[in-house]
């Protein structure tokens, strides 16, 4: 993960933002129906998958501290 913060001033005083980046994430979908359980037997899944690129997450947090 990459973190970076940033310091800005506003009316308050100081403001810390720090901004989290997860990029690379697949974006993944089963090639096929999930099949039902059955009596004394687990859900079965495909194991084949369709890719549909990558995607990148972004969160932002203000963390405001008191004097």
């Amino acid at each position: 993960m990459h973190v970076q913060a940033a310091l800005q001033e506003d009316a308050g005083g100081i403001k810390a933002i720090s901004i989290d980046e997860k990029p690379g994430i697949q974006a993944l979908e089963r090639d096929g129906a999930t099949l039902p359980t059955m009596a004394e037997k687990v859900e079965r899944r495909e194991f084949n998958y369709v890719r549909h690129g990558t995607q990148v997450l972004t969160a932002n947090w203000t963390w405001r501290r008191a004097n």
